[in-house]
């Protein structure tokens, strides 16, 4: 909106206003002057406010959402800002303006990218058709991953890991393609940072790491990502997205390895992950943020999976903190890929079981993968997971039957629940519950014959056909085997004769009397 108003696109906000006025509200969290007041923000630009032909883009008000509720300066000063008569104030969902402050006039909510406009940068992005082919065809048959794609933060994603999957597996989830856009990076950061097999080594070339694993070349730079998972989930735990000298200091008291020193100012320029909004200033005097604040959030949701914290402390905290929505689902997904995490703290697995009860279908589903595979869950956890089998989307439904595959203590309720999902109308969903109940090692009859009752008639029908056919395939037999005995003629046009005794119907005795030398 900014650069776009000097343009004639904005030629009736031209027409309503002389300037606009773009203030980023998480700024205002770092700023602790004595009072604020709007004289001091805009100084000489004052006068000039007052006019009216001012139109103020507030940007973020999510970030600054618990300052609403306050009584000093700087609440008293953010209700100035959004009590202004020309003003856009952007936000996500979950904050609420406060009371006193003019509601606005319209409210409108974005949701991304449209269909057609997914298939636009497709080919934007890609010269060669068959890819954009492919990628097509993959979204298509993903319909979690084709949502999460209109955000372009997303897409973009995608599109940057396509080329890096090859052979392999497709990922099905966006942590997993958040996993393979880390691989790349760190691949080259590896060579920014001029690393080296160990101290004496030659310095590790761009030959040696092309083929290998993420795993494989993480211990060149465990210590960076200890820095990267530090800065990244204490910034999340105090709302902190810009990471001055002092956050910097603080992080590196807590989150450093024994046998790994990084110097930050000579390493945070040369990671990927990370962009300077100063680059012209000196190296230790630079602001750094993440290269997206999704990448905070997954790098946060690592630390979060592996510190030494009280989880139960922690969950009961943020749990069903809106701020932490996409942070849970980074976890679960985590979670669920990690193998070595199948011994989970039972305070960690029942704050994955709270995230069912979200309306977000994609941080259920997450949720009930991360409890996939795990044995002996607790009645209070199943439970909730089967509560999930009625859920209205296909996937969760899905995960749902399938996390409830291997329990041994499956309640007949439970049963019950997966079997009547045999007439899901969804395929795999149908699948995934004949898996289950066949894998069962006893199924009472109770639990299958309302819904396999209605299917009674249906195979009695398939069976009779799969008879006519039968017999129909050997009649042909018969016929090709009697004219190659010449038993049978062919007209002028081309209809078979068969012989009266064969036409009424005895196959067996026509058959025995032409085999009979």
């Amino acid at each position: 909106m900014v650069d776009g108003f000097p343009t004639d696109e904005f030629r009736k906000w031209n027409e309503l206003f002389d300037r606009v006025l773009w203030v980023p509200l998480r700024r205002l969290k770092e700023w602790s002057p004595a009072q604020y007041d709007l004289e001091e923000l805009f100084s000489q630009l004052q006068r000039i406010v007052e006019s009216g032909r001012s139109l103020f883009i507030l940007d973020g008000l999510d970030k600054i959402a618990q300052e609403l509720s306050g009584e000093e300066y700087k609440s008293e000063f953010l209700r100035c800002l959004l009590d202004q008569p020309n003003v856009i104030i952007t936000s996500r969902p979950h904050v609420s303006l406060p009371v006193g402050v003019r509601p606005p006039h319209l409210e409108v909510e974005t949701i991304g990218f449209y269909p057609d406009q997914v298939k636009d940068y497709l080919q934007a992005t890609f010269t060669d058709p068959k890819r954009v082919e492919d990628v097509q065809s993959y979204l298509d048959a993903h319909q979690l991953i084709q949502d999460l794609v209109r955000i372009p933060i997303q897409l973009d994603a995608l599109c940057y890991t396509w080329d890096s999957f090859g052979d392999k597996t497709v990922p099905q989830t966006m942590t997993a393609i958040y996993k393979a856009i880390e691989e790349r990076l760190w691949k080259k950061d590896v060579l920014h940072l001029g690393k080296r097999e160990n101290e004496l080594g030659e310095l590790v070339s761009k030959d040696d790491i092309k083929d290998e694993e993420v795993g494989q070349i993480k211990y060149l730079v465990d210590g960076e990502v200890c820095l990267l998972e530090g800065l990244a989930f204490t910034g999340m735990c105090n709302d902190v997205i810009n990471f001055e000298l002092k956050h910097r200091h603080a992080v590196s008291k807590e989150f450093t390895l024994p046998h790994k020193r990084v110097y930050w100012d000579k390493t945070l320029p040369r990671l990927s992950f990370l962009r300077t909004s100063d680059p012209s200033s000196e190296d230790h005097s630079r602001n750094y943020h993440f290269l997206h604040l999704a990448f905070q959030v997954y790098f946060a949701a690592r630390n979060g999976r592996c510190n030494n914290i009280e989880p139960s402390t922690f969950l009961q905290k943020h749990k069903y903190d809106p701020r932490y929505d996409i942070f849970w689902r980074f976890v679960a997904d985590l979670l669920g890929a990690d193998k070595e995490h199948k011994g989970l703290p039972d305070t960690i697995l029942h704050g994955i079981v709270a995230r069912l009860k979200y309306q977000d279908e994609n941080i259920q589903r997450a949720a009930i993968e991360a409890l996939q595979g795990r044995a002996n869950l607790t009645e209070e956890m199943l439970q909730g997971i089967a509560a999930r089998l009625e859920d209205q989307d296909w996937t969760v439904r899905r995960a749902a039957i399938e996390a409830l595959q291997g329990q041994a203590n499956l309640t007949e309720e439970m049963l019950q629940g997966i079997a009547a999902r045999l007439g899901d109308r969804d395929g795999d969903v149908r699948r995934a519950a004949i898996e289950v109940l066949m894998n069962q090692a006893a199924l009472s009859l109770d639990v299958l014959s309302p819904y396999v009752k209605p299917f009674y008639k249906a195979l009695l029908q398939k069976s009779f056909k799969e008879h006519l056919y039968w017999q129909h395939s050997r009649k042909e037999a018969v016929v090709k085997l009697l004219m190659e005995k010449g038993a049978v003629t062919e007209a002028k046009d081309g209809d078979r004769r068969l012989p009266l005794h064969l036409a009424a119907g005895n196959w067996e005795e026509v058959v025995v009397k032409l085999l009979t030398p």
